[in-house]
């Protein structure tokens, strides 16, 4: 600020008006100090500071300026005054991801920036970014001491499971997925696609919804679930269709939301599980429900982990724009990363000291053990990075966004090898066929444009395209064989499709949200989580 002999301080703008003065912005955003000062000088005039009024157009030269013929109407001043503080407030509340953040207070002319509260990201309980946002809503309204059913009416309402009306960023409508064997199916079709009965199991406990349910990798039919307030809990299947209740409890500090588990996988021996929270720790529990580690070291929610091949290492990756490299028989962390902008989304290793993560900065970085900075930084993605896998025994890595592209990266290259195109909505998730199947060099993705596609990576083109849900798609799952693959949609629908023809051959329908489908290692049975405060578990080969 330049000094004034009157006041002791000039703001910036307020020159003497020696000529036109400096111009900030361009075009019609143009602003000189000559208009600024009149403006000053009208304020003072309608306050009725005449003698005040009549000294600062003086000293501004305000009578040798053309600006003083400008029709202004009355109270200009104030009116762009306020019209600036609201839009401060608009860009303080939209933060890096998207999502609306809530004001601790109303900014002022004294104090325009006020910290957004200190009320946690928005939570994972859905895979749509719509659903994070209102997620969001409901964590500051928490925070500020709002009620739940307060909350709950102040925020637009959240998907159960029954909404189906809108899409994932709660835009045109869509068609509901009520048919189990799709739209336009016949009855006699739905009848024959659907699970019966005695090849359905219920696994009930939950308080909330089900988001991951991962199967154990070494003991057979056993598998663990978890979401959203409460703990993960571990099944034995075993004695299939009669289930009974969970064989434990993995508990974790915290009440409510700080519960929710957020990302969840069991250690390559099957003799560990380690899930990550909305508290923003990992935990890691023996089998028997037994906790062993808390890994504490995130300022924010864990998005996603990963064990090595060996089980020898857990990375983490985390909302606070961190990734950090855990030793698993300690608990010890190895590394910290901080070389993403935004939240990280998802994390993989290719071989026991190599890994990747991808983030909402767009970026897909690669690291090895024990180097402080990443070997490979792949850019190229217009859109956030949702998940990434390294192709089994292979050294390329691809990855989807909200770009709507899967691309296929390779170490030896700095830019992708294959760019795939052909999807019309956000690429949510995507897995390689099964190592050793006639699927291996393939790819699948699912997309909110509610289609599987599988991709010839090598030609960069759609093998298959598999189109008959009518909702977005959350997640898919293929069976260790290559020749099925699994998947689910935010309309509830599950299909099991042929992977070579194409056809569904199985189909069971949710009463909420489909988040996560997984097969066992036999490939004759199928965990689905889901809105309704519940799991299944669907018997393929009955």
């Amino acid at each position: 600020p330049r000094k004034s002999k009157a006041s002791g301080f000039r703001s910036p703008g307020l020159g003497r008006g020696r000529g036109r003065g400096p111009r900030a912005g361009a075009g019609s955003m143009a602003i000189t100090s000559e208009e600024v000062n009149y403006l000053v000088y009208r304020y003072l005039q309608e306050s009725g500071f005449s003698h005040t009024a009549f000294t600062f157009a003086h000293e501004s030269l305000l009578s040798r300026s053309s600006v003083v013929r400008a029709d202004v109407p009355p109270g200009a001043l104030v009116a762009f005054l306020q019209k600036g503080l609201q839009y401060v407030k608009i860009e303080q509340q939209i933060v890096e991801d998207g999502y609306q953040g809530h004001l601790e207070a109303e900014a002022s002319l004294l104090q325009p920036r006020v910290d957004l509260l200190n009320a946690a990201p928005p939570r994972q309980d859905a895979p749509s970014k719509h659903q994070r946002r209102q997620a969001a809503h409901a964590a500051a309204a928490t925070a500020a001491g709002v009620g739940t059913d307060k909350a709950a009416a102040a925020a637009p309402a959240a998907s159960d499971g029954n909404d189906k009306g809108s899409n994932a960023e709660g835009g045109d409508s869509m068609d509901v997925e009520t048919s189990a064997g799709g739209e336009g199916s016949s009855k006699a079709e739905k009848d024959e696609l659907d699970f019966p009965a005695a090849s359905v199991a219920a696994l009930t406990g939950h308080t909330a919804a089900v988001q991951h349910c991962p199967w154990n990798p070494k003991h057979d039919g056993v598998l663990c679930t978890g979401g959203g307030e409460g703990p993960a809990m571990v099944w034995d299947t075993s004695g299939f269709p009669d289930v009974g209740d969970a064989a434990a409890s993995l508990s974790a500090a915290g009440e409510g939301s700080q519960q929710d588990v957020t990302a969840l996988q069991w250690s390559p021996d099957g003799e560990h599980i380690a899930a990550g929270a909305y508290d923003g720790a990992a935990r890691v529990w023996r089998r028997d429900g037994t906790l062993v580690h808390t890994l504490a070291s995130h300022k924010g929610p864990v998005f996603c982990l990963r064990w090595n091949r060996d089980g020898s290492r857990l990375l983490t990756g985390s909302y606070d724009k961190t990734a950090v490299l855990w030793d698993g028989a300690t608990g010890n962390a190895m590394q910290m990363l901080q070389h993403h902008s935004g939240p990280v989304l998802d994390a993989d290793f290719r071989t026991d000291d190599k890994f990747a993560t991808c983030s909402s900065d767009r970026t897909v970085l690669v690291y090895s053990l024990g180097r402080s900075a990443p070997d490979a930084t792949f850019i190229g993605h217009q859109d956030e990075v949702n998940a990434l896998r390294w192709k089994p025994a292979d050294s390329l890595l691809a990855s989807c966004s909200d770009d709507r592209t899967c691309k296929v990266w390779s170490l030896s290259q700095s830019y992708c090898v294959a760019d795939l195109r052909g999807h019309e909505g956000e690429v949510y998730t995507l897995e390689w066929g099964p190592s050793g199947s006639a699927a291996r060099h393939l790819l699948a993705t699912a997309s909110f444009d509610r289609s599987v596609k599988i991709w010839d990576v090598e030609h960069q083109e759609v093998k298959l395209d598999l189109s008959r849900h009518t909702a977005p798609l959350s997640c898919l799952s293929y069976a260790p064989g290559g020749e099925y693959i699994a998947s689910g949609s935010l309309g509830g629908q599950v299909f099991i499709w042929s992977a070579t023809e194409g056809k569904v051959v199985r189909s069971y329908k949710a009463a909420g949200d489909v988040y996560s489908v997984s097969w066992n290692g036999k490939g004759d049975k199928i965990s689905v989580g889901s809105a309704d405060k519940a799991a299944v578990v669907l018997d393929f080969r009955r």
